[in-house]
């Protein structure tokens, strides 16, 4: 009589995330064994969607390593980081370097298209964000009170929040500003808000961050 075996969800979890950290390795073998390691840290723990878009895009990416800060040039084929850089920023990164590519195979930039197709389930969100009128100044100090309560559970000055303050920063062309966001001259280039958007959400969404969902 054969004996049955019974499997862990625990044991099954495991499996499934040293198979997805294998697809990972191989999906960046371009890269040198650092920035492999880092990418594979990165997203080893990202939801299936985005697993999806990093294989259909990540066998593309090239890693520049500079000193310090951390970008990415449009229509180029690298994001530029430090070889300690976190691993939000390289989420981010790397999602600008997505929305370059998927706006290059589209001809032509359609905000709505990759923005909700990607992360329908923020859409109403960002679309509340945009709804309270944060280029208007008289309510410009009552909204950074109210994202400070929004944040006050956790630290404010935590990477994991950058994101979304970010998210904010720019729906209010620079207004709003809690830690994390651009100089308000940033917000004023063509498309600077729906890129950042896209690669802010990409980032959240990479690391399953729930916060965004209290707004």
């Amino acid at each position: 009589m054969e004996k049955s075996v019974t499997i862990k969800e625990k044991d099954i979890n495991t499996i499934s995330k040293n198979i997805n950290e294998k697809i990972l390795e191989q999906t960046f073998e371009q890269l040198n064994d650092h920035y492999r390691s880092k990418m594979v840290e990165t997203f080893k723990d990202s939801p299936r969607e985005i697993q999806n878009i990093i294989r259909e895009y990540g066998s593309k990416l090239g890693v520049q390593e500079i000193k310090g800060g951390a970008y990415y040039m449009r229509g180029s084929s690298k994001i530029y980081i430090r070889p300690n850089e976190s691993v939000e920023t390289i989420a981010h990164e790397f999602g600008h370097f997505v929305d370059n590519l998927k706006e290059f195979k589209r001809k032509g930039w359609k905000f709505t298209t990759s923005y909700e197709s990607d992360f329908s389930e923020f859409y109403d969100v960002v679309e509340n964000i945009s709804r309270k009128k944060l280029r208007m100044r008289k309510n410009c100090i009552k909204l950074v009170e109210e994202y400070r309560e929004v944040f006050k559970d956790s630290n404010e000055r935590d990477g994991a929040n950058g994101g979304l303050q970010d998210i904010i920063n720019g729906l209010s062309r620079g207004k709003v500003r809690i830690r994390y966001g651009h100089d308000n001259s940033y917000w004023k280039r063509p498309g600077a808000i729906q890129h950042e958007v896209y690669a802010n959400l990409f980032q959240i969404k990479a690391h399953n961050r729930k916060r965004i969902g209290n707004l």
